[in-house]
Order: structure tokens, then sequence, then C-alpha cells
């Protein structure tokens, strides 16, 4: 059975996806794309583009990027059944 607290994640973030949430991430001196264990859904590139604006002001030299949320995958694990 699947842990509630699991299933209400994968179900906020199945509904951020088809809002088609935007997500920042940076990108190192080596082109090394990385993004937040839990980073914040922004609803729009309007907010989205304002905080990576602002990540980049305060971190010189450090690129931002904005990844618009547009598909995903999910397969449930197995449940373990003893009878």
């Amino acid at each position: 059975m699947m842990n509630y607290s699991n299933s209400v994640t994968i179900q906020a973030a199945a509904r951020n996806v088809q809002r088609g949430g935007v997500i920042i991430g940076s990108v190192d001196v080596n082109g090394i794309v990385s993004f937040a264990t839990n980073p914040v859904i922004h609803l729009n590139n309007s907010t989205a583009r304002v905080e990576a604006k602002r990540l980049a002001t305060l971190n010189p030299g450090k690129m931002f990027i904005m990844a618009k949320l547009t598909g995903a995958e999910y397969v449930p694990t197995a449940n373990s059944i003893s009878i």
C-alpha cells in the first residue's frame, strides 16, 4: 500500500506539472545543470524570471535557468502481499 504522505506528494507534483509550473536551476562553470532537492514551483514565467534574476544578482558569475514542467512519468512501487 502506498504511504499516504507519498501519495499526497505525488498528487501535488502532478498538479504542478499539469499547470505548467516553472522551476529554477543553476548551471556551473562546467555546464552542469542542477536543481534544488525540493524546488519552489512557480506558477508562471514572470515570477520565475524575477526569482532567477534575484538569484543571479546574489551570485554574480553563476547562471540561473528556468525550466518549464511539461510532463512526467510515474510508476508506483510494487506492494508486497503475504498470504
